[in-house]
């Protein structure tokens, strides 16, 4: 988590989570790479404004390569991105190459970030996820407002 300070002392909470324990080293290191390419982006500090926040976290599907990545209103709802509740970073294979290719992703963020503040994404979780309780153990401070029955 991001916890920046002004002059006076008054912790300033960012609106770009980032957690990268339980992650491997290329997970770690798109997550890291992400984070600094889009935590000063007018995109993200929109959201802010908004008061959603930008989460990476461990993909607990593949927490070795890929990194997840989620957008969370105050009331700890996440943005439905397609048919999901996040978006990722990408492993893919390049046959020709025989390799393997990374990218963190980093258009997707932006551009699921700009839907969010233009109102074009708006569709929300309304119960307990598996991103929303990996979110919640990387982060218990969120926890304080949830009322999930």
């Amino acid at each position: 988590m991001n916890i920046r300070c002004s002059s006076n002392y008054i912790p300033n909470f960012k609106a770009l989570y980032v957690d990268t324990e339980g992650m491997g080293r290329t997970a770690s290191a798109l997550a890291e790479s992400l984070a600094r390419q889009i935590d000063y982006s007018d995109s993200i500090d929109n959201l802010d404004k908004m008061g959603v926040d930008t989460v990476i976290i461990k993909d607990p599907k593949n927490s070795e390569d890929r990194a997840m990545i989620a957008f969370i209103d105050p009331q700890n709802r996440l943005y439905k991105i397609g048919n999901q509740d996040n978006i990722r970073t990408i492993k893919q294979y390049d046959i020709k190459s025989k390799s393997v290719i990374y990218d963190e992703n980093v258009d997707a963020v932006l551009n699921t970030a700009d839907d969010i503040v233009a109102g074009r994404l708006t569709k929300k979780t309304s119960k307990m996820t598996k991103t929303l309780a990996e979110i919640l153990r990387a982060f218990p401070i969120r926890s304080n407002s949830i009322d999930y029955r």
